[in-house]
């Protein structure tokens, strides 16, 4: 376990890294200025802050999780949570729902999701623990944004499941085996790891890129969209 003087110094290691990122973002040179703007902006205003520097909303990703960075207090997560993914994990796989994996969400305090893997009940591939843990979540709390809100996995997550995370603006996660570990009990996601950084012509999924203007076409009217919910 984390002691408290580590996740002090893990927390103002990142906590310069935004700094450093919101300065490269915005061609500041004072860092001062980016805490202050920080502070007035909170960790759900990336939308406003991309509009005040006038810059593009595709950097509102790394902007949400900079402001995130800046704002929020060293956190070393709660066992109990952690715990009951661990329990679900367990509970799931005896009961031949799928693979040894659950995750849960956490907001203020209280579990507003919980997931396991159905990978084989569900004949669905995508259905992974923290997949399953995010749809119920986003459902009970009518939002597609987890802002707020924590996730705690029984296994390091795998890069599908670490998108998701990214994608549903989750503020941390916490895990508990690793993914050594998971390669131990014969899920190995070594591969997916090593291709999602790669080109894509070099990567061993053989694939092709067609119609790319027809396509451009309609990402140029998402972009023109004056009713469109960014997200």
């Amino acid at each position: 376990m984390e002691s408290q003087f580590d996740g002090n110094r893990k927390y103002n290691s990142l906590r310069q890294l935004a700094i450093t990122d919101l300065c490269g973002l915005f061609n500041l040179q004072n860092q001062g200025c980016c805490r202050a703007i920080a502070r007035l902006h909170p960790n759900g205003a990336a939308k406003d802050f991309a509009e005040l520097f006038s810059v593009g909303l595709e950097v509102a990703p790394q902007l949400y999780y900079a402001l995130a960075m800046l704002n929020r207090k060293p956190n070393l997560g709660n066992p109990d949570f952690l715990r009951e993914a661990i329990r679900l994990s367990k509970e799931k796989m005896a009961a031949n729902e799928g693979g040894p994996f659950g995750a849960v969400i956490v907001k203020d305090g209280e579990i507003v999701g919980r997931g396991w893997n159905r990978v084989t009940s569900a004949n669905d591939p995508t259905a992974h623990a923290e997949i399953m843990a995010i749809r119920a979540a986003c459902t009970a709390l009518e939002t597609f944004s987890l802002v707020g809100c924590e996730i705690y996995a029984s296994c390091e997550p795998c890069p599908m499941c670490l998108s998701a995370i990214y994608w549903a603006r989750l503020d941390a996660l916490f895990f508990a085996a690793s993914h050594e570990d998971a390669a131990d009990a014969g899920f190995d996601d070594a591969l997916l790891y090593e291709e999602v950084s790669k080109p894509w012509p070099t990567r061993t999924l053989e694939s092709k890129q067609l119609l790319q203007s027809e396509a451009q076409e309609v990402l140029n009217h998402w972009k023109n969209k004056t009713d469109k919910t960014a997200y």
